[in-house]
C-alpha cells in the first residue's frame, strides 16, 4: 500500500497498536470527522494529509467489515427460510400413526 507517499510492507496500524493513546486519539478525531467536524480550520483542503488518509483506511475497513457483516446476516436468513421452513415458516408436527 502507498501511505504518505511510500511504499508500506508491513502492517500499518502497527505503530498504533504499540501508542494506545495516539491510537485513541486518532478515533476520537474520527468520530469527530464522521461527525461532520473537521480536527483543523478550514475545509478538507485545510487538513492534515496523514490524518485524512488514516480517516480514509477506517472508513475502508468499516465498509469491510458492514459488507462482511451484511453477508453474514443475508446467509443466516436464507439457512432460516430454507428446509422444514416451506409451510409458512412452521415445521408441523406429524400426525399420530394407529395401530389396528
Amino acid at each position: 500500500m502507498i501511505f504518505d507517499g511510500e511504499t508500506v510492507v508491513r502492517c500499518p496500524k502497527r505503530p498504533f497498536l504499540e501508542d494506545g493513546p495516539s491510537l485513541a486519539t486518532i478515533f476520537w478525531y474520527y468520530g469527530r470527522y464522521k461527525s461532520g467536524i473537521l480536527p483543523e480550520a478550514g475545509g478538507l483542503e485545510d487538513q492534515c494529509g496523514k490524518m485524512m488518509m488514516q480517516f480514509r483506511v477506517i472508513d475502508a475497513a468499516m465498509d469491510e467489515y458492514e459488507d462482511h457483516r451484511r453477508k453474514e446476516q443475508e446467509r443466516e436468513t436464507a439457512r432460516a427460510t430454507s428446509g422444514g421452513a416451506k409451510s409458512g415458516g412452521r415445521i408441523r408436527p406429524r400426525p399420530a400413526r394407529r395401530s389396528h
